[in-house]
């Protein structure tokens, strides 16, 4: 009995013994950012004069949000990152109508790009928030996309991490990692993503004489009476100074997607008519050629789709833009556009597009090495 007792407790001890060594085997490293000896200038000199005055931001800050916004640990359970669903390949929106969430379930929204974030001041397509400081944090606290629903809890877990703790004592010079520094650097780094070599900003200084006829047909078209675009997508002098950005989207309306929404849109208590419903944020229309699919819901998977809404897709509802109404019917708008003025006017669109962006190194993954 005594050898049985003697011979089992030998056994246990071996088992416990590989099983610690096997765990210690597979205990997967502290995978570390790779950062530039020298630290990337997110105020390049050559932005356009029209653009210069927008988007500035501290070199430091934005290299910790680099840092901040591809590490998955910012998850609940270090399966997603900001940049799962902002993909700089994606032109740093995400090509499905819904993203995955931490825990796998889908977003009630489509994940519009974050390009341009400095052009703005209403973020999120219900303009719940002003301020990108603000804004940054709200994905990862919310209970679907990255489950920190108590940021003190997202503290205490970067605080253990070695490389924050050297990154944010350098850039703070604080021995802790706090929230409010975590929102000042993703700000940052999302602050400087910004397109900037268009054919658009190409054009700009010579009246566009690099557009092509139908480029230029577009242009006329977009900016028209007829179809007044630019009512909505307001070409805006943006940021802090005079620059002129294209259309920029600022604020919000409702388009006519539905007579009555499911998805009832901006807040309550951002409204100023009683009872609205279906206002959604504007959004910019700065490399839309590569941010498909659109609108809130991701319901358009094509430019020619969104553009077809426009032209004769737009539904009756109490909401409606004025914009969007016959003012001799009162009902919605028929743009009557022939296939040659819808392929003009995506034509148009598309010189907002800027694809140096998805490859730029300064905001590439610094994990993904």
């Amino acid at each position: 009995m005594k050898k049985h007792l003697i011979s089992s407790f030998v056994l246990l001890c071996a088992v416990i013994f590989i099983y610690s060594c096997q765990k210690e085997t597979n205990k997967p490293t502290e995978k570390l950012p790779l950062l530039p000896e020298q630290t990337y200038d997110y105020n390049p000199s050559d932005i356009p004069d029209h653009l210069r005055t927008f988007n500035f931001t501290n070199n430091e800050d934005a290299t910790l949000g680099r840092v901040l916004f591809y590490d998955k640990q910012l998850s609940y359970n270090n399966q997603v990152a900001c940049a799962s669903c902002h993909s700089q390949q994606k032109a740093f929106a995400d090509d499905v109508a819904f993203s995955k969430g931490f825990s796998g379930e889908l977003t009630t929204r489509n994940a519009m790009t974050i390009a341009n974030m400095g052009l703005t001041n209403t973020f999120l397509w219900d303009c719940r928030s002003n301020r990108l400081e603000d804004m940054v944090l709200l994905p990862i606290q919310n209970h679907i996309e990255m489950g920190f629903e108590n940021l003190t809890l997202l503290e205490a877990k970067l605080n253990n991490i070695s490389y924050y703790k050297r990154l944010f004592t350098k850039i703070y010079n604080k021995n802790r990692v706090e929230r409010s520094d975590i929102a000042q650097a993703l700000a940052s780094f999302v602050r400087s993503i910004n397109t900037k070599n268009s054919k658009f900003d190409q054009g700009f200084q010579t009246n566009f004489s690099n557009f092509n006829a139908d480029e230029m047909a577009g242009f006329n078209l977009f900016h028209s009476e007829r179809l007044a675009c630019g009512n909505c997508h307001v070409e805006s002098k943006g940021g802090q100074g005079d620059g002129y950005n294209g259309p920029a989207g600022n604020g919000f309306a409702n388009n006519g997607l539905e007579t009555v929404y499911k998805d009832k849109g901006v807040e309550q208590a951002r409204m100023t008519i009683s009872n609205g419903e279906g206002f959604f944020k504007v959004p910019n229309l700065r490399n839309t050629e590569l941010t498909a699919p659109y609108m809130h819901d991701g319901r358009f998977k094509t430019m020619e789709e969104v553009v077809e809404h426009y032209n004769k897709g737009i539904q009756s509802n109490k909401d409606l833009d004025h914009n969007l109404i016959d003012k001799m019917t009162g009902k919605p708008k028929k743009m009557n556009l022939t296939d040659t003025e819808k392929r003009q006017l995506i034509a148009f669109l598309k010189t907002f597009t800027d694809k140096t962006l998805t490859s730029d190194v300064k905001f590439s993954d610094p994990f993904n090495y």
